[in-house]
């Protein structure tokens, strides 16, 4: 899972950084500010989201091991 976690980070920053070069790009400064200032909250919250929800379904997958007691 760290492996996909860092993976889907640096994908969601390369999505952002490239969102806003090409607002600013066809839509100026203004509308990149705009964006820059909100984007990244928005990519953060459904990144984060869809990575918790894989993460708990992946868990729920596995067979939860008992725990041996041994008498002494």
């Amino acid at each position: 899972m760290l492996i996909i976690g860092i993976a889907g980070t640096i994908l969601s920053n390369v999505l952002r950084i490239s969102t806003l070069f090409l607002t600013g790009l066809y839509f100026g400064s203004e509308a990149m500010t705009f964006m820059h200032t909100h984007l990244g909250w928005v990519l953060y919250f459904l990144w984060i989201t869809l990575f918790w929800f894989a993460a708990f379904r992946i868990a729920a997958l596995k067979p939860k091991r008992r725990k041996s007691v041994r008498n002494p």
